[in-house]
């Protein structure tokens, strides 16, 4: 039977280009790397300036083509997402407002700017267009702090709740582990007033204490290469090979394991279980504050961009900040379109 081949990078750039997304984060690399040409080259080769900043205004406008129909995506995101509470409801309304705004004067910049429309409404329909973008990032930038702030308390809240189960799994493998073998008697009528204190079932409480569960002499239980049952294993065995001898973590050649331990070894193993799941959701945790903060970044630079078209001054309308800025947003937007497989 043939192997499964692996996608391999060129695989995954295809898929890249194959979607809206990755051709216009491609096309917006192109638009202000030349950008950045036109700049330094305006000072040494006339020639070479005027090439690129052709083709910077080219994947300018071809960008615009590319999003085409795309303020629908702003209406839609109202129409169907849930909101959690007043302060999420209220960013995602006008921020999805001002995408609308954003990309809807956009198409009309478009339009004029190839002849469909009268070029005069360009100045005018780019203004408006700028003006929706700038709502637009300064209310996702605010609703993905907000995210980020509410991901570290859960982080919080499951960290304390993994260590509890830490804690809960020691005293436990250390329970089991000190529970003797049927047959071994700790005083002189043959029986032991220690209980299980992790066995809910009255039956294999008595069952535990009849047969003279007695107290050895205490060793920390610490993880191995198999969890907390590995703790709870015998001196010279892994957990595996314990519970394959003697159906737990017994000897075969003892007929019988305290009921006790058999009570612990199923509890650890809920623990491993729970635990398990805890830092799966850890891990989505810390991978959805990374997007955040690529988003957040690549955001900014957007925000800078637009507010040169909205409030021209110095420092955002010059070459270098709106060259930098620009890749900072394609780059960012790089990451989370790139394909994970």
């Amino acid at each position: 039977m043939a192997s499964v081949r692996e996608n391999d990078q060129l695989d995954k750039l295809v898929v890249f280009l194959a979607k809206r997304d990755g051709i216009d984060k491609l096309v917006k690399t192109f638009q202000y790397v030349f950008k950045l040409a036109h700049w330094q080259l305006s000072r040494t080769n006339k020639d070479l300036a005027d090439r690129a900043q052709k083709f910077e205004i080219g994947c300018g406008l071809s960008r615009k083509a590319f999003r085409l129909g795309r303020f629908l995506t702003g209406f839609n995101n109202l129409r169907t997402t849930e909101f959690s509470d007043w302060k999420v409801t209220t960013l995602s309304v006008v921020g999805s407002a001002g995408e609308m705004v954003y990309f809807f004067f956009d198409h009309l910049t478009w339009m004029s700017k190839v002849g469909l429309l009268d070029p005069k409404l360009a100045a005018k329909t780019a203004y408006i267009s700028a003006y929706g973008e700038s709502v637009l990032y300064l209310c996702f930038i605010s609703l993905d702090i907000i995210m980020i702030k509410r991901g570290m308390e859960q982080e919080k809240q499951l960290q304390a709740k993994l260590q509890e189960l830490h804690q809960r799994a020691e005293t436990l493998a250390l329970t089991a582990k000190n529970s003797p073998r049927h047959g071994k008697s700790s005083g002189d009528d043959g029986t032991d007033s220690s209980t299980c204190a992790f066995s809910n079932d009255a039956s294999r409480r008595s069952s535990f204490e009849s047969h003279d569960c007695g107290k050895s002499n205490s060793s920390q239980g610490s993880e191995g290469e198999n969890g907390w049952l590995a703790a709870a294993a015998p001196e010279g065995k892994t957990a595996p090979a314990a519970a394959a001898a003697g159906g737990g973590l017994g000897s075969h050649n003892l007929p019988l394991l305290c009921t006790c331990k058999e009570a612990c070894i199923e509890e650890l193993r809920k623990l491993e279980g729970e635990a398990m799941k805890i830092k799966i959701a850890l891990s989505s945790i810390r991978m959805e504050r990374l997007m955040r903060v690529l988003s957040i970044a690549g955001q900014f630079g957007d925000l800078l961009i637009s507010v040169s078209q909205v409030e021209p001054n110095p420092v955002c309308c010059h070459p270098l900040t709106l060259g930098l800025s620009g890749l900072l947003s394609a780059w960012t937007g790089w990451y989370r379109v790139w394909p994970a497989k």
